[in-house]
């Protein structure tokens, strides 16, 4: 069973659109709807880097924060944060992004996404077996 190679340029002839479309959002929702039975609803974490909160510094410093076990909890999940984030930018390319203009570069980082998100799946439903 021989198919031909894939053609980039088809790819990038078709890209308008697929964004006309939606259709990177959509697969990616889909995706993120398939999954909903594995996600958690206990924890959300917040970029600190999006907030100037000089005012938790004082605590952090005198260890009102981080003596709890609720801190290293948050430690640990904010550690899986970051692997999607370091994953997205070193194996879904979007550490700096090639494309030009916000929608080119939403698109990118849907598909990205979707494609991590699939990964993601297979490997805990196969944890789930």
């Amino acid at each position: 069973m021989m198919e031909p190679a894939f053609d980039a340029t088809t790819f990038s002839k078709n890209r308008e659109r697929l964004m006309d479309h939606d259709v990177a959002a959509a697969f990616f929702f889909a995706i993120r709807q398939q999954a909903s039975d594995l996600m958690s609803r206990e924890h959300f974490s917040v970029d600190g880097t999006l907030i100037d909160a000089w005012a938790s510094m004082k605590s952090f410093r005198d260890a009102r924060t981080t003596r709890h076990v609720r801190y290293e909890i948050s430690q640990r999940i904010r550690m899986r944060i970051e692997t999607v984030f370091g994953w997205l930018k070193s194996v879904g390319g979007l550490r700096r992004t090639r494309y030009r203009g916000r929608r080119k570069t939403q698109f990118a980082a849907y598909l990205a996404g979707a494609a991590y998100n699939l990964l993601r799946v297979a490997r805990l439903r196969e944890c789930a077996v």
